[in-house]
């Protein structure tokens, strides 16, 4: 089913005030329309590499919404796999062989180990990154992730609330930085990305999509809606494919009602306590593109 640019700007209902509810309903409707789809679990793990702050969470939830709405049933998504006593083949099936192995009952730890080769042995993955390195920094120091920057209020007292800041909307939390402390993040991460490309190619098979390929379409607007959202159908497709047979037109389906239905990120200058001096030292190196102004 091919969609005009009227169809999708036009014709289909967006909820900006509570796309949770969104979810729920287009998962519920899909599940419905291709319950003939639905296949049992095949056993194969679907792991998407990803760095802190680098859009995990989202992109998790958009898959798993994805998947069902292929017809697959998901288990465990978001969730650790290695908990004591829960049901799981691999770590059955490492248990049973190490203890032939060692002919005794194994530890814990030799069962984790075994466990995760197992694992490792039959996971299919998938990359990502974020293109915006400053906005990663930002985002790492507002939440208290590795060793960039501090989380501040905006009279530059240090707070502690560190990830539960998200759940804190009424508190306004900064990011402040040491300009050639982040200069050093931004060179690292801009390596480990490159790295990516290259050394870890091998475990995937597409290539690797960004936070902001994937997403674009939230952000999209009237005047380039259409074309922001077909590329973004075009990334998914390609992310996904790392794991399934993906149907174009219900990639479409399950994104259409997340068209335009977020904020432009904001300026950085709102978001970094200290942002005259970061502009000024980030303006005389490459990573001054990051810059929103």
């Amino acid at each position: 089913m091919q969609r005009t640019e009227k169809d999708i700007l036009d014709g289909e209902e967006t909820n900006t005030a509570n796309p949770m509810n969104v979810d729920l309903l287009s998962s519920q409707s899909l599940m419905i329309q291709n319950s003939t789809l639905c296949k049992e679990t095949d056993g194969i793990p679907r792991v998407i590499l990803a760095t802190p702050c680098g859009g995990s969470s989202a992109t998790v939830k958009f898959t798993q919404t994805l998947f069902e709405a292929h017809g697959y049933k998901i288990f465990n998504a978001r969730e650790p796999f290695l908990r004591p006593n829960q049901k799981n083949k691999f770590m059955d099936k490492a248990r049973k062989k190490q203890t032939k192995k060692l002919e005794k009952e194994p530890t814990r730890q030799e069962i984790l180990t075994e466990t995760l080769r197992l694992y490792n042995e039959k996971a299919v993955r998938t990359n990502k990154s974020r293109e915006n390195i400053l906005d990663q920094a930002i985002c790492a120091a507002r939440d208290c992730f590795g060793s960039v920057g501090k989380q501040v209020y905006p009279n530059g007292t240090e707070s502690s609330l560190c990830f539960s800041r998200r759940s804190h909307e009424d508190e306004k939390i900064l990011a402040s930085f040491d300009p050639d402390d982040l200069l050093q993040y931004m060179r690292e991460r801009k390596a480990e990305n490159e790295a990516r490309q290259t050394s870890l190619k091998h475990l995937y098979k597409n290539s690797i999509e960004t936070y902001e390929s994937l997403f674009a379409f939230e952000y999209a607007d009237d005047e380039d809606g259409y074309q922001v959202f077909e590329k973004s159908v075009d990334a998914w497709c390609n992310f996904l494919s790392n794991f399934i047979n993906v149907d174009r037109d219900i990639v479409e389906s399950v994104l259409i009602p997340y068209i335009n239905t977020r904020k432009k990120p904001v300026r950085q200058k709102k978001v970094i306590y200290n942002f005259p001096s970061i502009k000024d030292h980030l303006q005389q190196t490459e990573f001054g593109q990051y810059l929103r102004l």
